[in-house]
């Protein structure tokens, strides 16, 4: 599950336990509005996220880029 904050980061969570997940760092938002929005594809290869300017960016689940 991830979680965006008002500094831009998004956060990644264990959506069972709702615990931060120690071994992902959180992702800045590309140029670092507040998140507003995130979403996962179909099949979870890739995110995105969307910040509070309207600027949406996908990112690859495995390499966060």
């Amino acid at each position: 599950m991830i979680i965006g904050d008002s500094k831009g980061f998004a956060h990644f969570y264990d959506a069972t336990t709702l615990t931060p997940m120690a071994d992902v760092a959180p992702i800045k938002s590309v140029y670092g509005h507040p998140c507003h929005s995130a979403a996962f594809s179909h099949d979870g290869a890739k995110f995105a996220i969307g910040d509070a300017k309207g600027y949406v960016t996908v990112y690859d689940t495995q390499t966060k880029e």
